[in-house]
């Protein structure tokens, strides 16, 4: 058997399943040569019932942290963070589903991609909106993301569809402002490990699918003080390489108007219930970000570029009326 590369991360909050749903494909992993880190907010007689079950099937390879002071999420995740062991971690949230041989397919990944930073994968969503964004190479690509910069503004970024290197994560999360870190799309972590990191994998080989039903886990609010957290951090960074500020400008362009826009144009609810009145909140909030910046966006060089390049200036005219946001993920594919 391979020696553990890969430590799996799960911070848990109320959640909506019992702690076996939660674990039921990590016990029937084909490859059992990995680590466990839980981290859960008081739990109840049940759930400790439940991790004991746990505790006796993994034995040392799991660790559990009870999160007695109701820690926000980026807290518990940094303290994770510095008991793991293993050269990799996967940040697993509870509502998260894994394939049974998603232990297998990231051992094959690092035995054929030596010492890679990050290794993401396409992002699927079955919970609020049954959805595929699709956006990755058919073949497996090892990108140099100092060379190749273009690819930082395409990389997917939810919490749940990448591993990186454990110091990498613990770079991003230790002394740094994380306090707007969500539950759901959350680009904070993501980025601040890309600035440090190198090569890149872009894989279609793995299938994580994210079973959230909760439009309260989606925040405009999280979004835009995440990417003024990852503003702040690459402002002051030095970077030796020819690497360009102006692709994670780029990026979050595409964070706020196409991938955050594209999934909430996706999301229907029958009125008046409380998921349809949180989405149209949501999409008004977005929609007054995307208004107060939309004439900025069209001036930059290094967007109109990009849209140019792949042809889909159209996003533009999507855009600023949320009643076309259905539009985006059908008609700009690249």
């Amino acid at each position: 058997m391979q020696e553990n590369n890969l430590t799996i991360l799960i911070p848990i909050y109320h959640p909506t399943l019992t702690i076996n749903e939660i674990l039921k494909n990590l016990y029937k992993q084909k490859q059992q040569n990995f680590n466990l880190v839980i981290a859960i907010d008081k739990p109840s007689e049940s759930e400790l019932y439940e991790l004991e079950k746990a505790k006796t099937f993994f034995s040392n390879r799991l660790q559990i942290i009870i999160n007695t002071n109701h820690q926000h999420i980026d807290s518990i995740i940094s303290s994770c963070l510095n008991i793991t062991k293993t050269k990799y971690t996967f940040i697993m949230y509870s509502y998260i589903e894994i394939e049974y041989d998603f232990i297998s397919k990231i051992n094959k990944l690092l035995l054929e991609f030596k010492d890679v930073d990050i290794i993401s994968f396409d992002a699927y969503t079955k919970g609020i909106s049954w959805m595929n964004f699709n956006r990755y190479p058919k073949q497996n690509k090892e990108i140099n993301i100092h060379i190749e910069e273009e690819n930082v503004a395409k990389i997917i970024p939810f919490m749940y569809n990448f591993i990186a290197k454990t110091s990498l994560l613990i770079d991003a999360t230790n002394q740094h402002n994380n306090k707007h870190l969500s539950e759901q799309y959350s680009p904070n972590i993501l980025f601040k490990t890309l600035i440090n990191a190198n090569k890149i994998l872009l894989t279609k080989d793995i299938q994580v699918i994210d079973w959230n039903y909760d439009v309260l886990l989606w925040s405009v609010k999280s979004l835009l003080e995440s990417w003024k957290d990852i503003e702040s951090e690459y402002s002051m960074h030095e970077f030796t390489t020819p690497f360009s500020e102006s692709y994670y400008y780029l990026a979050k362009f595409l964070n706020i108007a196409y991938c955050f826009a594209g999934f909430l144009g996706q999301c229907q609810f029958k009125s008046n219930t409380k998921n349809y009145l949180t989405l149209k909140n949501l999409k008004k909030h977005l929609e007054s970000s995307i208004s107060e910046n939309i004439e900025e966006w069209k001036n930059s060089k290094i967007i109109n570029d990009f849209l140019e390049k792949n042809r889909i200036q159209q996003l533009f005219e999507l855009i600023p009326n949320s009643k076309k946001w259905s539009l985006i993920f059908k008609k700009i594919i690249w």
